[in-house]
């Protein structure tokens, strides 16, 4: 049983950059070049930087043994089999994930006008998409 659910973790796993692959592939079918970051206006940050970060949330709970159930609740299915080289890059995808949500709803609130910009706000959220970038394989 225990396998079966490892196997479907993986699968899981494949799926989540399988749907990233493709939405970039639909972007680039649509004749439209991914903005850059500079490029984004501060909304598409803003949206962007949800979506980063709800990938890498989902995709740290699956590396991690869990699963999202029927009703949008995380369940543990299994406990991975992993090497300490793949612990210690999920230990810094959750450093990284724990420092960029609160980031991420600073950046909301100044967006719409509820907290001052800050350039530096803007600036760190910037370099903690970049580091979470780099934890990707590939």
């Amino acid at each position: 049983m225990k396998k079966l659910k490892f196997d479907f973790v993986l699968q899981l796993m494949f799926m989540t950059v399988l749907t990233l692959f493709m939405l970039q592939a639909c972007v680039a079918l649509n004749g439209e070049k991914m903005k850059t970051w500079s490029e984004m206006t501060p909304k598409e940050k803003v949206t962007m930087s949800y979506g980063t970060y709800n990938s890498q949330f989902a995709s740290y709970m699956t590396e991690t043994g869990w699963m999202m159930n029927i009703n949008g609740k995380w369940e543990k299915i299994t406990t991975p089999v992993l090497s300490e080289e793949q612990k210690n890059m999920l230990r810094k995808k959750k450093a990284i994930l724990v420092k960029m949500w609160p980031m991420i709803k600073i950046y909301d609130s100044m967006t719409l006008g509820k907290a001052p910009y800050s350039a530096k706000t803007e600036a760190d959220l910037y370099n903690l998409i970049e580091d979470i970038a780099g934890l990707v394989p590939g």
